[in-house]
């Protein structure tokens, strides 16, 4: 019969580690699906998360070779996280760059062909100061809402379109 020593340094113990440890790799769980959700990563720092792939995958290697199932499962679920952590962090990174870089380009693009938009009283209401009247009085009225679709990409009421 076992002492409740040994059950407590063998079993309690190691248990109790596989639970916090899980714990403690899921922790940033909810911050990722709430910038997936807004489609930035924000403030979110993602290189923990690259660290946390190299060591959860050396000891679940360590954890096989001395046949251990805690160390295992205190951190397979950690490994397999990191991984979805990674994949979510190149993809809001990649977001975050196309996102500038097609805000950018489209507005340069309108900027460059702005003598064929008709510029409405309304939107030189909002632009204020920074309109500068071009003659367009003869311009068509068929880009109207490509402008508007341009003015609030700029003034970052809506997302830009995906690539």
């Amino acid at each position: 019969m076992l002492s409740a020593g040994v059950i407590v340094l063998e079993y309690v113990c190691p248990l109790m580690g596989c639970i916090f440890a899980n714990l403690m790799f899921s922790a940033p769980f909810n911050d990722v699906r709430s910038a997936t959700k807004n489609g930035t990563l924000g403030c979110l720092n993602p290189t923990p998360w690259a660290m946390m792939t190299g060591n959860c995958s050396g000891w679940v290697t360590y954890s096989y070779l001395i046949q251990n199932h805690f160390v295992f499962w205190a951190n397979a679920p950690g490994l397999v996280l990191s991984i979805w952590l990674n994949m979510a962090a190149v993809k809001l990174q990649y977001c975050d760059r196309m996102s500038q870089s097609m805000r950018s380009s489209f507005v340069q693009l309108l900027d460059n062909n702005r003598k064929s938009f008709k510029v409405s009283e309304l939107d030189r209401r909002a632009l204020g100061d920074k309109y500068e009247d071009d003659d367009v009085s003869g311009a068509p009225n068929s880009f109207a809402n490509l402008r508007k679709m341009a003015l609030d990409i700029t003034i970052q009421k809506i997302e830009a379109p995906a690539p």
